[in-house]
């Protein structure tokens, strides 16, 4: 009597072994794929955040003006903020834009009072055009007088 074993041939092994490999590397992407791009986007922002290079200049209580230099090559948007002696957010001024190597005046609303404080927070844009405050920028900070 003859043997009836049937079998898969090599091809057909091989073939189901690469498509096999190709449906566990693209269910592998779904869920590493985001991470990774997401990942690339904070990086960026990340070391444009560190080639800003803006700090707050004067801060007069008379005149109710705040001046804040680029030292950057290009231009930078930023916010300033004014905070009491405790740390207590009492304005934010709305978001400007500085050209490179300038400065600027801005006049706060509610108007600074003595011993505020003034920083500028650089705002970066992302590539996915998200815009993302640097805050370790923001440590440089001057008192009003």
């Amino acid at each position: 009597m003859f043997n009836q074993k049937r079998g898969l041939s090599d091809v057909i092994t091989t073939l189901l072994i690469i498509l096999l490999a190709i449906a566990a590397v693209a269910i592998l992407w779904v869920f590493v794929g985001p991470a990774l791009r997401g990942g690339g986007v904070s990086v960026k922002t990340a070391t444009d955040c560190l080639d800003t290079k803006i700090e707050v200049t004067a801060c007069r209580v008379s005149g109710n003006q705040i001046s804040i230099l680029n030292n950057a090559g290009s231009s930078i948007v930023t916010n300033v903020i004014v905070e009491d002696a405790n740390g207590v957010i009492r304005s934010t001024s709305k978001t400007t834009t500085i050209a490179a190597f300038r400065s600027l005046t801005v006049s706060p609303t509610p108007a600074i009072v003595a011993n505020d404080i003034a920083r500028a927070i650089p705002i970066i844009t992302g590539t996915d055009g998200k815009e993302r405050p640097c805050e370790q920028q923001a440590s440089v900070q001057i008192k009003c007088a």
